[in-house]
C-alpha cells in the first residue's frame, strides 16, 4: 500500500468517526426532545413555557421526569455535539501527524472553549 493508498484509508476512518459523532449527538437529542414531548402530552399540567433548566439541576430534573429537562438535555446535545467533533478532529489530525490541521482545529476548539467560559 502507498503512503497515499494509506492517507485516503486514514481519511475515510476518520470522516466515519466524524459523521458517527455527529448522527450520535443528533439521535441523543432527538431522543431527549421526543421524550420531553411525550412528558408534557402525558401530564400537561407541568409548565414548560419558563427558561430552561441550570445545568447543575438538569440531572435531579431528568430523575423527577421534568419535560422541560428533556427539552433541555436536548438543546444540550445540540449543542455539545460540534464541540465533541471537533474534539475528535484535534485527536485525529495528531494522530495522523497532519500538524497543520491539528493547530487550525486546536485553534477552533480553544476559540469555542473562550466562548463558553465568556458565554459569548
Amino acid at each position: 500500500m502507498t503512503d497515499i493508498d494509506n492517507k485516503i484509508t486514514h481519511n475515510d476512518h476518520s470522516n466515519t468517526i466524524v459523521s458517527n459523532i455527529l448522527l450520535a449527538g443528533i439521535i441523543i437529542a432527538v431522543i431527549f426532545m421526543g421524550l420531553g414531548l411525550v412528558l408534557h402530552i402525558l401530564n400537561p399540567a407541568v409548565r414548560i413555557d419558563i427558561p430552561t433548566i441550570p445545568l447543575k439541576a438538569l440531572p435531579q430534573e431528568l430523575k423527577n421526569l421534568n419535560p422541560l429537562a428533556y427539552f433541555t438535555a436536548g438543546i444540550f446535545m445540540v449543542i455539545l455535539t460540534p464541540v465533541c467533533r471537533v474534539i475528535s478532529l484535534v485527536v485525529i489530525f495528531l494522530w495522523q501527524k497532519d500538524y497543520r490541521y491539528f493547530l487550525i482545529s486546536a485553534l477552533v476548539l480553544f476559540t469555542m472553549i473562550v466562548g463558553y467560559i465568556l458565554a459569548i
